[in-house]
Order: C-alpha cells, then sequence, then structure tokens
C-alpha cells in the first residue's frame, strides 16, 4: 500500500514535470523574441532581467524554471547552440528593420562575440588554436563553444578577454593577439 502511494506520488511528480518541460520548450522562443537583451543568456534574462514576463509568457513561475534546471533535463551545450541560432536568425530579422544587431550574443549559459564566432564557424580558427595576446605575452586557446580559454576562464571573445588583460581601447583588441604570424584582424579580413 505504502509503496504504491510513494511510486504514484513519483510519477504525478514526473508527469508534473514532463508538462512544465513542454511549456517551457512551446513558449520559450516567443519569450527571446520579446527581450530586449540579446547580449545576456537567457538563464540571466529569466532569473535577473525579466522573471515577470517569463512567467507571464510561458506560465511557469522562476521556482518552476529553477526545478528544472536543478533537475538538469537541459543539455547546456544543446541549448547554447539552439540559443545562438534562433537568435541569428532573429538577427536577420532585425537587420531587415536596420535595428543594430549586438557585437556580442547571448545563449543559454554562455555570451559569445559575433565576429570571433564567425571566424570559427568559417574555418578559419578552429578549436584549440592558440591565440597570443602580445601586450602581455599570454596565450588564449579556442574553445569548441566560440569562446577563449586564458587558465581556466572562458571569455566571450578577443574583446572581452583583451580587456580581462588590461586593454582599454576595444578598437585596438583585434590587432593585439596574433595567430601565428597574423594579427586576428588579418586572419578576419583573409
Amino acid at each position: 500500500e505504502r509503496e504504491k502511494k510513494i511510486k504514484d506520488e513519483s510519477a504525478k511528480r514526473r508527469e508534473n514535470l514532463k508538462q512544465k518541460l513542454r511549456r517551457f520548450i512551446t513558449r520559450i522562443p516567443a519569450f527571446m523574441y520579446l527581450t530586449d537583451d540579446r547580449e545576456k543568456t537567457i538563464k540571466d534574462i529569466i532569473e535577473q532581467v525579466e522573471p515577470e514576463l517569463f512567467a507571464k509568457v510561458t506560465g511557469l513561475s522562476l521556482k518552476d524554471f529553477k526545478q528544472l534546471v536543478d533537475c538538469r533535463v537541459f543539455n547546456d551545450s544543446k541549448m547554447d547552440d539552439a540559443v545562438w541560432k534562433f537568435r541569428s536568425f532573429e538577427n536577420s530579422s532585425l537587420s531587415y528593420f536596420h535595428e543594430e544587431t549586438p557585437e556580442t550574443l547571448g545563449g543559454w549559459r554562455l555570451t559569445r562575440e559575433e565576429k570571433f564566432a564567425a571566424l570559427i564557424q568559417r574555418g578559419l580558427l578552429n578549436e584549440g588554436d592558440e591565440l597570443v595576446f602580445v601586450p602581455a605575452g599570454t596565450s588564449a586557446f579556442v574553445t569548441d563553444d566560440f569562446g577563449l580559454l586564458i587558465d581556466g576562464i572562458r571569455y566571450a571573445g578577443p574583446a572581452e578577454a583583451a580587456r580581462a588583460l588590461g586593454l582599454d581601447d576595444e578598437t585596438e583588441s583585434w590587432k593585439s593577439w596574433r595567430l601565428g604570424a597574423k594579427t586576428l584582424k588579418q586572419v578576419m579580413l583573409g
């Protein structure tokens, strides 16, 4: 009797979780479209910037969302990829309306610099490539998630990494990184 009750409660919880997940999956594109913070991650927007909008659009509370995250129902790297693809598609429609597309784009849990991601997508940079920040002699490595890794810390791209290394002038950041004999700016220009 007690065992049956526990099984029934467990089945109810699983079904409730599935319903919440279905609701989230079907409504998250509408939520992303309604938010203006394309530079931030979806998780940050949901948890910090627009929790009320999230609840209104998806019908899920912040507590429901955190429960889904805590149950590890999301594959972070696949969610990042899906969000970036959606936002890239969305950016095309924004340029149609002459709105400026952001330099940094938020994914599910990570951000990426779009110009840097384009170099990777075009095959001009590859995972594991070493870039050297000339002013400090610091090495960074291209990651599989469109970022740069320095001493175990992931950066969205060369501009963010250069700022972390003390370069204030963002226009100089792409000239300050080298891939072999070329600056990153030269790699970008072909």
